[in-house]
């Protein structure tokens, strides 16, 4: 019998929620924490007029980069630990 793999949201995608090779706990929450954020933008900007969704556009975009620096962060940190 073949197991259903459930369907990854925009958030987590753009975050790669799978991708956390130090199995780090913070890694792991953050990411969640901000495909959340994403997933928030893009269900609003479904329902927004051309100016607020390509503000939500815009916020999704920032939300994806300000999630990757905060990875990098992190994971520097983590000999520190």
């Amino acid at each position: 019998m073949e197991e259903k793999k459930e369907q990854m949201t925009l958030g987590e995608q753009r975050c790669h929620i799978n991708f956390n090779p130090s199995s780090n706990d913070k890694i792991e929450n953050f990411k969640k924490i901000m495909a959340y954020a994403i997933d928030f933008c893009n269900d609003e900007s479904e329902h927004s007029e051309y100016e607020a969704g390509r503000c939500f556009s815009i916020a999704m975009e920032h939300l994806e980069t300000a999630q990757m620096y905060a990875v990098k962060a992190m994971s520097k940190n983590l000999k520190k630990d």
